[in-house]
């Protein structure tokens, strides 16, 4: 195994990628009622948002994506590998 594989994605790193998940969630409606409004458009649609994310490592990614408000992620501890292999 690669020394290098394994490395956790820190939570700034979320963050970053943040209004790029808001912007492609088609629940998410910005701009029509207000700041307040837009907030809990996010909120809404971040809880109802599927995420994967098949490298496991020390499984912190479903943690970090629960601070934002993601509650639906797929993170398991599996070989994605081995299933894609195995489909």
């Amino acid at each position: 195994v690669d020394y290098n594989d394994h490395f956790e994605t820190p939570m700034v790193a979320y963050e970053d990628i943040l209004p790029i998940l808001d912007a492609l969630c088609p629940l998410s409606r910005r701009g029509v009622g207000g700041e307040s409004e837009d907030n809990k458009c996010r909120e809404k649609a971040r809880s109802k948002q599927v995420l994967y994310d098949p490298y496991y490592c020390d499984g912190k990614a479903a943690s970090f994506l629960a601070q934002l408000g993601f509650e639906n992620v797929r993170h398991e501890k599996r070989d994605f590998y081995k299933d894609i292999q195995n489909n």
